[in-house]
């Protein structure tokens, strides 16, 4: 009788563990959870966004000769494609159209970007809100920096997270983005001054020596020359329109 009541008592006691143990993960599952919101987090989804949007604009740029919209060009391939350097004198050489090209195309890049940026932010405002937090975003500063191989984003703003009586502070975004841009547009800018100087570019030389890059060109009817530049590590292709020393009808 004694051994049938121990083994009653134990069991009574490995049930009512088990109903603790039930309880306790139904409590836990019931619990709302709301995700910490960390200053990487927020560091990420900025710079991805950022990323595509300058990305995006790159590679309009690459296909139109360093423009978005070009507003003096040749069209080649169903794309507008800017004249870097152009003359409309007979036998002149051509002249050079933008001679500060890397500084338009820093605020073509700003220009192009500022708003899809500021969705970027936004963006993040909804989020962070959605999660119970509170987020202040300060007045944006926005530049553009190039190097070899890619962009450099720098954006100043005064980003504050309150979250769960914590403040936590952003005041700086660095952001790389990869993209052949600057390299292709160096090739262009040789070309150009190689033109505007001899009305003529070596572009056969110019592919032995620098084997990164395979240049083309091909001439229109009215002597206007579209040279094509490939970047060959990524195989993008920028276009550039040059037109000078053009010949009378005529003239061979």
């Amino acid at each position: 009788m004694s051994n049938k009541k121990g083994q009653i008592a134990i069991w009574i006691i490995l049930g009512v563990a088990i109903v603790v143990v039930v309880l306790l993960l139904f409590v836990s599952l019931r619990k709302p959870t709301t995700p910490e919101i960390k200053i990487m987090s927020v560091q990420e989804s900025i710079d991805g966004c950022v990323k595509k949007a300058v990305n995006d604009v790159a590679d309009e740029m690459i296909s139109h000769g360093g423009f978005v919209n070009p507003l003096n060009g040749r069209m080649y391939n169903g794309n507008a494609v800017a004249f870097l350097c152009a003359s409309r004198t007979l036998y002149k050489p051509c002249i050079n159209q933008h001679p500060m090209l890397l500084n338009e195309m820093k605020n073509e890049i700003i220009n192009y970007t500022k708003d899809k940026i500021e969705s970027c932010f936004d963006s993040v405002k909804q989020q962070v809100e959605k999660e119970n937090g509170k987020i202040e975003l300060g007045n944006m500063d926005l530049g553009i920096d190039f190097a070899p191989g890619r962009i450099e984003v720098m954006i100043n703003r005064d980003v504050k997270i309150v979250k769960n009586e914590q403040t936590e502070n952003i005041n700086k975004f660095s952001i790389e983005v990869i993209s052949p841009l600057y390299d292709l547009t160096n090739v262009a800018i040789v070309i150009s001054n190689e033109e505007a100087k001899r009305c003529y570019f070596e572009y056969q030389g110019y592919n032995l020596l620098h084997p990164e890059f395979i240049v083309s060109k091909f001439t229109q009817s009215d002597s206007a020359s579209i040279y094509s530049i490939k970047d060959q590590e990524s195989g993008k292709v920028m276009h550039i329109a040059i037109r000078g020393c053009v010949i009378s009808a005529g003239f061979g």
